[in-house]
């Protein structure tokens, strides 16, 4: 039984931008710039050598047109000024251009060629897709490449990993509890109140509560319903303890804006590689330093030698 690699596309490539800004962009024989497409080829590579009989599946980022319509309506109730997402820290002109020119490449010429899987399923976010998937494949080890936090929440399930490549950090459950005190189903309860800044998903969480009074809201009563069961059963509160209470609807729409989406998906399927090709498209890329894996990088039981 294979394990299985998903990769978190978008933020994987999105941090090979950043990785390579501090030096020259590289560029390959023909002229055409290679540095973002490198460092993912080389991470899709040490992934497949650190865990060996692993499926790989990348996973591309489409909007999720749930959560956009959750806060169009909220917006339109004045509940709040911004949408998911709508303040998020844009890159400059020429760093969106070159993120969007590599994962087009990445897309076409280069992941075609090796032995993985790539989805993207429209209306939902990578994040979705791969929680469907760990959730779909219980029976198999999941190792989710990414740095976001939202992934927390799969860590409830007993087969899943959250592997953070470039820091070098692997969480578990145990992780995850060690650090933040109860179990990961918790984190979207979690999440609820903290919410996420304008610089990224843009979700509001509840005025005043922070890190700190979350994690004793949840240590001391449990999840969301719990909380808001416990504190409107005091007879005497704390300003953070009312501003829960008055702010009911914000924490419900922060909620269901953290919670990830379990979809319905077809069985993934691993694309069949040619050696010759595939070592024909690491020439043409400059990229000779992948040669002596291209077994790897083909799969085994996947290779044609035509």
């Amino acid at each position: 039984m294979k394990n299985l690699i998903l990769i978190d596309a978008h933020n994987l490539a999105y941090r090979m931008l950043f990785g390579f800004k501090a030096g020259k962009q590289g560029l390959s024989s023909s002229g055409k710039e290679i540095s973002i497409i490198y460092g993912f080829l080389r991470q899709i590579l040490s992934l497949m050598k650190e865990y060996a009989n692993s499926d790989v599946i990348i996973v591309w980022d489409c909007k999720s047109k749930r959560r956009v319509a959750l806060t169009d309506k909220a917006k339109a109730a004045g509940l709040i000024k911004t949408g998911y997402k709508e303040e998020r820290k844009s890159l400059s002109k020429a760093d969106e251009e070159t993120l969007g020119v590599q994962i087009a490449y990445l897309k076409t010429e280069i992941l075609p060629k090796l032995a993985v899987s790539q989805i993207s399923v429209e209306g939902y976010e990578a994040d979705d897709v791969i929680f469907s998937y760990v959730n779909k494949y219980k029976d198999h080890a999941c190792y989710i490449i990414s740095s976001d936090r939202d992934f927390y929440q799969a860590l409830s399930l007993p087969n899943v990993q959250v592997v953070d490549c470039i820091n070098h950090r692997v969480w578990t459950k145990e992780k995850f509890m060690g650090e933040y005190g109860f179990d990961p189903e918790l984190y979207v309860d979690y999440g609820a109140f903290v919410g996420e800044g304008k610089g990224g998903d843009n979700i509001p969480g509840v005025p005043s509560c922070g890190d700190k009074t979350t994690r004793k809201f949840i240590k001391e009563y449990g999840d969301v319903e719990s909380i808001i069961s416990a504190l409107s059963k005091k007879e005497s509160r704390t300003l953070k303890e009312e501003s829960v209470l008055k702010n009911l609807t914000l924490l419900g729409l922060s909620y269901d804006l953290k919670k990830m989406d379990n979809i319905e998906l077809p069985d993934y399927s691993i694309q069949e590689t040619n050696v010759e090709e595939t070592k024909k498209m690491l020439i043409s890329w400059g990229f000779i330093s992948f040669l002596k894996n291209l077994d790897v990088l083909c799969g085994e039981g996947r290779v044609s030698h035509d």
